[in-house]
């Protein structure tokens, strides 16, 4: 018993929308959030078996995590148990998508609330030393070419959707149809519910940053052995927590753009993800790779 389908991300690439526009469509499955099913304590239970036996046979089972594209751990797990599964794929400008992920992992408390340059220079002096860390991800989930290339080595290409985030946020319906296609069902976008909303979306309010990184320290802990946080098992302080985050949403201005990184760490960022982009190019649609004529820029 498997599941038919998945995520695999990118982080911070719209992928939550995408995911809520899927779970409400008659015929598919998904859980709620983010599913760690192939990553350690949770892989040993294989949990999607159970995930199965709840669902039922007629329904396509799929799950969104977005770390999975670019883990090498996760997804040997995923191959040795789902030699058929098909794969969805979104890509966002790589630059645009290492800022976002900084402030949503420091906002999370997964990374040092160290400023954008200093996480962003840290990733980069990680990656080049070989170091598998949280910062190093900041950098490393960005190099979807190198990544993409590696599980198109052990999947046909006709199990994979790889799409532009541009074309998620400007054409959900038609990115459905698609979806549809490639897991199987009735032609899901003829269903608009839930379409076109946008979900968890970037905030880089500087007023309510730490209010937000202190909820979720206070409502979670660290999982030992992983990069993880789990809630808390005392329920004041996950009250606490949550309370805090509740009013840092609330407070936050939504709009603002994220700040510029310093022009040195921007390009050598632009560098690294201009030596991965041929590879890439090789790869996917060339509308899923909408800012090839402009690495650094969000829109193509």
């Amino acid at each position: 018993m498997t599941l038919d389908f998945m995520i695999l991300g990118a982080q911070k690439a719209a992928t939550s929308s995408l995911h809520q526009a899927l779970r409400v469509r008659p015929g598919i499955s998904m859980p709620v959030g983010e599913s760690a099913f192939f990553e350690d304590p949770d892989f040993a239970s294989r949990p999607w078996t159970r995930f199965r036996e709840k669902a039922g046979n007629q329904t396509k089972l799929g799950i969104k995590r977005p770390d999975s594209l670019c883990r090498n751990d996760i997804r040997e797990r995923i191959c040795s148990t789902h030699p058929s599964a098909r794969f969805i794929v979104v890509l966002r400008e790589p630059v645009s998508r290492a800022v976002s992920a900084y402030f949503h992992l420091a906002r999370h408390g997964h990374i040092r609330a160290e400023g954008l340059d200093k996480a962003i220079h840290r990733g980069l002096a990680d990656h080049r030393e070989g170091l598998r860390t949280p910062a190093s991800s900041l950098v490393e989930f960005g190099l979807y070419g190198s990544s993409l290339e590696v599980w198109m080595q052990r999947y046909p290409e006709r199990n994979f959707l790889v799409l532009g985030q541009t074309e998620v946020a400007d054409d959900l319906p038609g990115v459905l149809s698609r979806c549809s296609t490639l897991i199987g069902t009735p032609d899901i976008a003829a269903d608009a519910r839930g379409a076109g909303r946008d979900e968890n979306v970037g905030s880089y309010d500087p007023r309510t940053f730490r209010m937000h990184r202190w909820g979720q320290l206070a409502r979670t802990r660290p999982l030992a052995g992983t990069d993880r946080r789990v809630p808390r098992d005392a329920p004041a302080l996950r009250f606490a927590g949550h309370g805090l985050v509740v009013l840092a949403k609330g407070l936050s201005r939504t709009g603002l753009p994220p700040p510029d990184l310093s022009p040195r760490i921007r390009e050598e960022l632009v560098d690294l993800y201009a030596a991965d982009l041929p590879r890439l190019q090789g790869l996917v649609p060339p509308d899923a790779v909408y800012w090839a004529t402009s690495p650094g820029n969000e829109g193509p």
